[in-house]
């Protein structure tokens, strides 16, 4: 992404964490902007890290794995996804699966595993209200929260959730 010398640092920071990559245009003359873009391969410049924005269907149902670790990286993947028209299902769109006996648009499903020096209560307060519940996991490796220590939370947060074992 490009941004102006005068974007705020979270806002640059944020880009950075969740795109590996930015370029502060005023920083850059006019002509080395202008060489970057026409020297970049196209292959690399379509390239996105593994995990990050990664859309799929399975079974006709749409996912999405991203690897959001912060509650701004959360709060700016759920906005950038809740105006993708090119991904059915998330709410915002016309035309989306509704809630059962509501015109609401139907919220997505998240399956949550977070490290333990995450801020865990930032993400859920991030996540309350914008998804259906959460299936809350984890694995063997790496210094991970217990599933059963996220679903107690994110009960205590207001969301409804459920431990996934394998999700």
């Amino acid at each position: 992404q490009r941004f102006a010398a005068d974007t705020k640092p979270d806002t640059l920071y944020a880009a950075l964490d969740r795109d590996g990559a930015i370029i502060v245009e005023q920083l850059l003359s006019a002509d080395v902007v202008a060489r970057v873009n026409d020297e970049l391969d196209p292959t690399i410049a379509a390239a996105r890290l593994p995990g990050r924005l990664e859309k799929h269907v399975v079974r006709g149902i749409p996912v999405v794995i991203d690897g959001a670790h912060v509650a701004s990286s959360v709060r700016m993947l759920l906005d950038e996804l809740s105006s993708d028209r090119d991904l059915p299902g998330l709410p915002g769109l016309p035309g989306l699966p509704r809630r059962p006996g509501s015109d609401e648009p139907a919220l997505p499903v998240v399956v949550l595993a977070l490290g333990r020096d995450k801020n865990r209560r930032e993400i859920l307060k991030v996540l309350a209200g914008r998804t259906d519940r959460l299936l809350c996991t984890t694995v063997s490796s790496g210094p991970l929260s217990a599933a059963e220590t996220l679903t107690a939370e994110a009960h205590l947060a207001g969301l409804g959730a459920e431990t996934a074992a394998d999700p």
